[in-house]
């Protein structure tokens, strides 16, 4: 016996559950970065960690639709920190 719609919501509950964390993902890197960086340096620069944590939301700002709009919210939190 198959239990049909008791999979489905699982398969549902799952999904949202996967965008739920990309989507704190990508809210979470620009502040975390600019959180982190030494301000009076020559350079802001994040530690190293938070780079790495920071590459695939990096990679997507680069390489993908998204450019625009994770640039501007990155901007959004520049301006909000600093």
């Amino acid at each position: 016996m198959f239990h049909l719609p008791t999979q489905k919501a699982h398969t549902t509950t799952w999904l949202l559950v996967v965008l739920a964390a990309l989507v704190l993902y990508i809210l979470s890197v620009p502040p975390m970065q600019f959180l982190t960086a030494k301000p009076h340096a020559d350079s802001l620069k994040a530690p190293d960690w938070v780079l790495a944590y920071g590459k695939p939301y990096t990679w997507a700002q680069e390489n993908t639709f998204l450019e625009d709009p994770l640039q501007a919210y990155s901007e959004w939190w520049w301006d909000v920190i600093y």
